[in-house]
């Protein structure tokens, strides 16, 4: 069964990814398109085996190649999820500011830039690499649009909070999990009920990221429904 695990772990935050999609029809593009950016970040899990982790996996492609359908499937839910969460839960909708058809995808760009020059620095610290990228990425779009400084911390709080939630819940189906899949001697060890704090720090990163990408790279900034 602990084969199957991160499979299961990421069915389960696709219930999340999906209710979302089917709840609210005006987020739709905003959900597609955080899961689209989100998609290309699969490919570090190679970064990631075994310094951080080493997670069984589908036809155990992680262990063979660093890389397996669960990672690209993992980003991909989380990115859509991470998108749209601030709008779902103050209940706001997004509305265009930018009449020209311009894409500012310069923090995009800089979190990968980041991310790999800290992992050429620092080669077994990848999850605190990832985690200052993030957050770094979303002082730029903070620092640009002043607008979104509230979505920013918000969304990283909610999707944080979101996460914990499953992740949580998934260490009580699969208790063994995190001393089976984690490097525990690389990471700070800290828990909180059962969850690595490191990974509830990464997860407000990414909120706090991607809540903010869609309006930040096409324009736009969100209201109150009515």
């Amino acid at each position: 069964m602990m084969q199957y695990a991160y499979f299961i772990g990421c069915l389960i935050f696709f219930i999340i990814w999906l209710l979302f999609f089917v709840l609210r029809k005006d987020l739709r593009k905003e959900i597609i398109f955080g899961s689209i950016l989100a998609l290309p970040f699969g490919l570090s899990e190679y970064l990631w085996v075994p310094e951080y982790w080493n997670p069984p996996s589908l036809f155990n492609l992680i262990s063979k190649y660093g890389v397996g359908i669960e990672s690209f499937l993992f980003c991909f839910i989380c990115g859509g999820t991470a998108a749209v969460i601030y709008e779902i839960i103050t209940r706001k909708k997004v509305v265009k500011i930018r009449l020209q058809r311009k894409y500012l995808f310069g923090p995009y760009i800089s979190v990968i830039i980041i991310f790999l020059s800290l992992e050429f620095i620092f080669t077994e610290k990848t999850i605190y690499n990832a985690i200052i990228s993030l957050l770094i990425g979303a002082a730029i779009i903070a620092i640009k649009r002043k607008d979104l400084i509230g979505q920013i911390i918000f969304g990283g709080i909610f999707f944080a909070i979101v996460y914990f939630l499953l992740f949580f819940i998934f260490s009580k189906l699969f208790p063994d999990y995190i001393s089976t899949a984690y490097t525990i001697e690389n990471i700070w060890g800290i828990m909180v009920l059962g969850v690595p704090l490191e990974e509830i720090i990464a997860s407000f990163g990414v909120g706090a990221l991607w809540s903010s990408f869609y309006e930040y790279i096409r324009g736009y900034r969100t209201k109150d429904l009515p």
